[in-house]
């Protein structure tokens, strides 16, 4: 007896460990700084049918929208049969749904396009609760069990007047609100409303600009000990926002409009922010926290020009570089703090790109939308460590890392990917 809990109380610290159960996850897009990277370790660098592929399942709808992660629990969006528009929890340990949430159903269920659209916008976790948002304009909360703590259509809403579009919308989790980006259809004003997350009930609604052409837009939050920011980039600029009223800070009004866009990329010690500007074929590096009102010249730290930045890749921030890709098919890697070009370095060049960076683990990993999977080092020099070939295209969804785990969604499959290797403990033997 005594010898059995002694087994049991190793391999629940093993297990402990190895799962990174406390550890950051990905709560919301872009991962746990919003810069598209994680610290999670112990990664994948091969894998096949009978290696390290802990589970590949079928979703029901074929989409790209990023999961969630929390703890041992995937939340992703999906669309289902019927025109039925989802929120799953699925278990990290084998991929079985734990439960399945219709949040709304569309009329024109044979659309795939409208339907991919519809769900393309990530959900957000946190401990207690988890959110998922649509291109109808429907928003849900619920516990981890699944159970609904709120649900409405904020076309529906008596605080909101105007006819809403959210064909670009994103939202945002912080500090216990919901922000969320909308369009008016006539005017074309982009309001950003604010929730409280965990009831749902209406703060304060603020029009934060008049869009000259339609565009994708980012929000995501820069907080540090001496301010706290809202970052908002669309087809027009990149403008700073209070998340106590939505009023602004500061804007940098582009040259050109661009429907193009890369969302703004903060540091994960949150102490500079880097703004590519498509339209204006330019990186930029600021400090938000010095600027007033309009961003000056004087206020950047550092630019570089580049004629052939990726439209659909996005870049990321990793132990103080910056990792981007240029066509064609080439990484580039800079210093965050100066600019200054570190390497670069060519994948095939029959290979395209969509799906933004993962950096993770001294990796980047990079998926064509072939299926090629490039994973190189971070290090002094340009080096493929492999190059993996997935069973199907892959469009637009970003590679996710958590408790050492890879997960990758392509146009029809979810993948689980881990470092596997056999344990033998006294008389048991297990695959972690």
């Amino acid at each position: 007896m005594i010898r059995k809990n002694i087994f049991l109380l190793i391999l629940i610290t093993f297990l402990s460990f190895d799962g990174e159960i406390i550890a950051q996850g990905w709560r919301q897009w872009r991962g746990p700084d919003m810069n598209g990277s994680t610290t999670t370790t112990n990664l994948p660098v091969e894998w096949s049918d009978k290696t390290n592929i802990v589970w590949n399942i079928s979703l029901p709808g074929d989409n790209y929208s990023i999961p969630a992660i929390y703890n041992t629990n995937i939340f992703v969006t999906s669309s289902g049969s019927y025109g039925r528009i989802l929120l799953l929890d699925i278990a990290m340990k084998n991929g079985t749904t734990v439960w399945e949430n219709e949040i709304v159903r569309i009329e024109d269920q044979e659309n795939k396009s409208l339907l991919d659209s519809i769900t393309s916008i990530p959900p957000i976790v946190n401990p207690r609760c988890v959110w998922a948002f649509f291109r109808t304009g429907d928003i849900a909360a619920f516990n981890h069990d699944g159970d609904t703590l709120w649900s409405k259509n904020l076309n529906k809403e008596s605080h909101i007047s105007q006819k809403l579009s959210f064909e670009h919308s994103c939202f945002l989790l912080y500090d216990e609100k919901l922000y969320l980006i909308a369009e008016t259809e006539k005017e074309h004003q982009l309001l950003l409303i604010c929730f409280d997350a965990e009831e749902g009930h209406f703060q304060w609604i603020k029009e934060v600009s008049t869009v000259k052409s339609a565009g994708e837009c980012s929000l995501l939050s820069y907080a540090n000990m001496s301010t706290q920011q809202m970052i908002l980039s669309y087809s027009d600029g990149t403008i700073a926002l209070s998340p106590k009223d939505g009023s602004l800070i500061w804007k940098y009004d582009w040259t050109f409009s661009d429907n193009s866009l890369i969302p703004a990329i903060p540091s994960t010690e949150q102490e500079i922010l880097i703004i590519p500007i498509i339209a204006e074929k330019r990186i930029i590096a600021i400090k938000p926290e010095v600027i007033k009102n309009n961003l000056e010249k004087e206020d950047i730290l550092w630019e570089i020009k580049t004629d052939s930045l990726s439209k659909q890749v996005l870049p990321v921030y990793y132990e103080e570089k910056l990792y981007y890709l240029e066509d064609p098919a080439t990484l580039i890697c800079r210093d965050a703090k100066t600019g200054k070009q570190l390497w670069s370095g060519q994948f095939d060049l029959s290979e395209t790109f969509d799906s933004p960076l993962l950096a993770a683990d001294h990796k980047i990993y990079c998926i064509s939308n072939n299926g090629t999977v490039f994973i190189t080092g971070t290090g002094e020099y340009f080096e493929i460590i492999a190059c993996l070939k997935m069973d199907e295209p892959h469009h637009k969804t970003s590679p996710i890392a958590s408790n050492q785990r890879l997960f990758i969604r392509n146009d029809s499959k979810f993948y689980c990917i881990k470092n596997r290797r056999w344990i033998r403990f006294m008389d048991n033997v297990f695959l972690d």
